[in-house]
């Protein structure tokens, strides 16, 4: 359900402001020692479940690390792998990765159209998997919360752009396994910090959607020391585009992990105080998340409402 009013006032959260962004803002930015970068695709196969394709690079310490990771959660097939890498086998095309960049086991061609479009084509191989998809994320649907920067004590950023309704086709396959067909839905969040995360966020969250009508990304933590709250919220609804960075979410109902004991929440609220990126209109917004089940399936309501 969807309700807005207009305020009066002008908007209570400025850092917050989201503005749609061309697709091309979304390159590397490889800022330099001590800060850390991951670009991260979502697939979601209309079969259901999750693929997520997550380069990540960090010039934390002296030696850099370019990391792959790769993970498979369908009703078929579950796999997770990290594959670790030096910081020079990262290679971006001019321009930061403009046209595309590779890492050993994978290739990320960027392909730009006049009208704003980008065409994202994957490939990874190794031997435990192989992936091969294609991305077309249209324009407008990139969105940046205002200059891309949310900024926290002692100098420290975080950047982040999200595009939340990209059309995939492609599979991956994984021998003894099984193929899965990933035709369906797809997001990309391109993020990056100055500092290490540690010394941003000493606790990290982090939730995706992807539904018909809704789709959506949430990054939320507290800071070192402080303790203080902190959130990103990308959404979109109906073809609208919201952004916030106030956002809670509430944990309302949790199962134990047999494996690991960690309490895995079933049900979460979110509430959130956002801005509309097509005219910076406040919205507040509250949504119910249940996980009917883990990793696989989930529903969602969500309400915006002035």
């Amino acid at each position: 359900m969807l309700s807005e009013s207009h305020h009066a006032t002008g908007i209570v959260h400025p850092e917050s402001t989201p503005r749609l962004a061309p697709a091309a803002e979304g390159i590397w930015v490889k800022a330099g020692y001590g800060y850390s970068e991951t670009e991260t695709f979502y697939l979601y196969p209309s079969t259901g479940g999750m693929v997520y394709v997550q380069m990540a690079y960090s010039e934390l310490s002296y030696s850099p690390l370019a990391q792959v990771s790769v993970l498979v959660a369908t009703p078929e097939v579950t796999f997770f792998k990290s594959y670790n890498h030096s910081g020079s086998a990262l290679k971006l095309s001019p321009g930061q990765g403009a046209t595309g960049y590779s890492c050993e086991i994978l290739k990320v061609a960027r392909l730009p159209e006049a009208n704003g479009t980008v065409t994202y084509q994957l490939s990874l191989k190794t031997r435990e998997i192989t992936l091969d998809a294609t991305l077309v994320e249209p324009f407008p649907a990139t969105i940046r919360v205002g200059d891309g920067v949310v900024h926290f004590p002692h100098d420290a950023k975080l950047s982040q752009v999200f595009n939340l309704r990209s059309r995939v086709t492609g599979t991956v396959a994984i021998p003894k396994a099984g193929l899965v067909d990933l035709a369906g839905h797809g997001a990309l969040v391109h993020q990056h910090q100055s500092i290490a995360p540690h010394k941003i966020g000493a606790q990290w969250n982090f939730a995706a959607f992807q539904g018909d009508q809704l789709a959506l990304s949430t990054i939320s933590g507290t800071q070192p020391h402080s303790c203080a709250p902190f959130s990103t919220l990308a959404m979109t609804l109906d073809g609208t585009h919201y952004v916030s960075t106030d956002a809670q979410f509430i944990v309302e109902a949790s199962e134990q992990d047999k494996e690991t004991y960690y309490q895995v929440p079933s049900k979460v609220r979110v509430v959130a105080n956002a801005v509309r990126a097509a005219d910076g209109d406040e919205v507040e917004i509250e949504g119910v998340f249940a996980v009917t089940q883990r990793v696989i399936a989930s529903t969602c309501s969500v309400e915006c409402r002035g």
